[in-house]
């Protein structure tokens, strides 16, 4: 009887976080993430200011196209140094959508150019940030003030938002001059 109502528990928590996301290019090279809410999703449905789906651009980050440090970092550590941490609450998301200086990567990302695009490997990578099968994970990260790739910030599941875990810190990006 306890096992019944642990699994009916974990159903019930893993299932009550109703918000889809996915990302989608335009045909003039806007990056998209369109937001879906379920129906008892109020943060997300103010966040879509009343509406069950909207959309919110994503604005262009000015090193995300190469095989930088940390992008090559960023690729290659998903899953084994960035890991998923505590699950964060739903405002945090929308407030770090609202203030619209992130970037996204999921193992569809056209800033890739370190790996084959949506891979096996790389979609392994991603899908281990999540412990609820979630087909394409996304995660944020923040930009710096000058509009750069910064640090990631929190990784989207179907089943929540978690903050992001470094179990290595990432390679510094500046040159030590002797």
């Amino acid at each position: 009887m306890r096992v019944f109502f642990f699994l009916l528990c974990s159903f019930i928590v893993l299932n009550s976080f109703a918000l889809n996301l996915s990302t989608e290019w335009t045909m003039v090279s806007r990056k998209m993430i369109h937001v879906s809410c379920e129906e008892d999703e109020t943060v997300c449905q103010n966040f879509c200011q009343g509406h069950m789906a909207c959309m919110t651009e994503e604005k262009v980050c000015k090193n995300c196209v190469g095989t930088s440090i940390a992008m090559t970092y960023a690729f290659q550590e998903m899953g084994r140094s960035i890991v998923a941490g505590d699950q964060l609450d739903p405002y945090f998301l929308f407030d770090f959508l609202s203030q619209k200086n992130y970037v996204t990567l999921t193992s569809r990302s056209v800033y890739n150019l370190v790996d084959s695009f949506d891979s096996m490997s790389l979609r392994r990578k991603f899908r281990s940030l999540c412990q609820d099968g979630t087909r394409y994970p996304m995660v944020f990260f923040n930009k710096t003030e000058g509009g750069e790739f910064g640090r990631a910030q929190a990784i989207w599941c179907d089943s929540g938002v978690f903050q992001v875990e470094y179990l290595s810190s990432p390679q510094s990006t500046e040159v030590e001059v002797f």
